[in-house]
């Protein structure tokens, strides 16, 4: 997936963003905003849009000096999350399928997204969500799978979002599947760490840090475990766009879970922005042509 000229402001706007989390002072936002400018100017376009965003990312967090600049906000999104919980459970034992409830809850909580938005209405998210059509619906496909599964690899996406991501974990379970937790190694956007965990809710699961600060998950900067691990589990379950980006052409068994959330990501799939997707990759999901 190359990146395209769309993306840039795009990418801007995600450092001008990291700033005002960081409560940085104007000054220190225009020299971070000029300095972002000039790495996007020259950055390989036929990189993918996740590569270019790590650069950029360790960029501001250097220019700040703020290795995580989103914390509070991460903690926040955890904890607006958590109360949401029995309701979620409600919502949850409404659904005629629990399973398909679990996965749309799931796709739910993709949108806690700080880097793109800085408004998320969580509520209405959930209620469009469970009766909203899947763009792309690799439901069934996605339950053979783990039926056929006994290890699954769940990798994580943003902080908050986890919170959603434990129903279809509790699902993994019930149905006999050993499940291990992939997290970023170090602080990148608001992507959940095993520090950004909310506490107590992931006790039962390994965790296996995967090393890095890199959007998504780029696989030649993962911890040897983690590489381990995501080479051995029988399936792969992968939320967000991030994750998206960096593996949607890696022959292992992997299942996405996320929305489209820009315009780029949603011409890739042939999907309107904002699209419900559930991909797994054993079958055809790409449009005719893709750019």
């Amino acid at each position: 997936m190359k990146t395209s000229p769309e993306c840039i402001p795009c990418m801007a706007s995600m450092a001008a963003r990291a700033c005002g989390n960081a409560g940085a002072e104007t000054a220190r936002v225009q020299e971070v905003v000029i300095a972002a400018e000039a790495l996007l100017t020259r950055a390989d376009r036929e990189r993918n849009p996740a590569a270019i965003s790590s650069e950029l990312h360790r960029l501001v967090t250097t220019r700040l000096g703020d290795a995580d600049p989103y914390a509070r906000a991460k903690a926040a999104s955890n904890a607006e999350a958590m109360g949401l919980r029995p309701a979620l459970e409600e919502r949850l034992a409404q659904c005629p399928d629990r399973f398909d409830g679990a996965v749309r809850l799931a796709v739910a909580g993709n949108i806690i997204d700080l880097a793109l938005f800085d408004q998320i209405d969580l509520e209405a998210t959930v209620g469009r969500v469970l009766r909203e059509p899947f763009a792309i619906d690799h439901i069934a496909r996605l339950r053979r799978a783990i039926d056929e599964s006994e290890t699954v690899f769940f990798l994580t996406d943003n902080a908050g979002e986890v919170v959603f991501d434990r129903f279809l974990i509790d699902e993994l379970l019930a149905m006999g599947k050993r499940v291990a937790l992939g997290v970023k190694g170090k602080p990148i956007m608001n992507d959940a760490t095993a520090d950004d965990l909310p506490p107590g809710l992931f006790d039962d699961l390994e965790i296996i840090p995967n090393g890095s600060d890199a959007v998504g998950t780029a696989l030649d900067e993962v911890s040897a475990p983690f590489r381990a691990r995501f080479d051995a589990a029988d399936l792969v379950i992968s939320k967000g766009m991030g994750n998206f980006e960096t593996l949607e052409s890696n022959p292992r068994p992997i299942a996405f879970l996320f929305q489209a959330k820009c315009d780029k990501i949603a011409r890739e799939v042939g999907a309107h922005k904002g699209a419900l997707l559930c991909i797994h990759n054993a079958l055809p999901w790409r449009p005719p042509t893709t750019s």
